[in-house]
């Protein structure tokens, strides 16, 4: 027939069992290394239980089946993928706190800052130097995004990283 493929027409090596799709699921951290859930990965995937999911048993149409099988699936799989995200989220915000009652927080320089916190955060530290218009205020957006520059003579500067 016109329509059979260039290799069958061929005596070659056999030719390889097609890949099946991988439809790994999520695991949390202990589990994707081959090891079972440890107490604190347990309770920390209950928190994103959506309870008891729908049974297919005793349903008889098939397609219908599928549908809560693979709804169920979906479902287990969005909850680990909660629970795995979890660890990334900060855990609480940074602040400066003054030691006594005399110390501004003001007055504390960069560069005394980034002494103080770990290398990736004292990486990205940063020093602008504009000693014409100044001196300057800074204002940041809450989420870090812009950064707004104005000097005491009239200049005004906008930042987005």
């Amino acid at each position: 027939t016109p329509c059979t493929r260039a290799h069958a027409a061929t005596p070659s090596a056999p030719l390889p069992p097609p890949m099946a799709k991988s439809r790994g699921q999520p695991k949390l951290l202990s589990a994707s290394d081959g090891g079972k859930m440890n107490a604190a990965e347990r309770k920390r995937l209950s928190r994103y239980s959506r309870g008891d999911g729908n049974s297919s048993k005793g349903v008889t149409k098939p397609g219908l089946k599928r549908s809560i099988k693979r709804g169920e699936a979906k479902i287990g799989a969005a909850e680990r993928k909660a629970a795995q995200a979890e660890v990334l989220q900060p855990s609480e915000a940074g602040f400066l706190e003054a030691e006594g009652p005399l110390e501004r927080t003001c007055r504390v320089r960069q560069s005394q800052l980034a002494a103080m916190v770990d290398e990736q955060t004292a990486a990205k530290a940063y020093e602008v130097q504009l000693p014409d218009l100044g001196p300057y205020r800074v204002a940041f957006t809450a989420n870090g995004r812009r950064l707004l520059l104005g000097g005491r003579k009239g200049h005004v500067a906008v930042a987005r990283w």
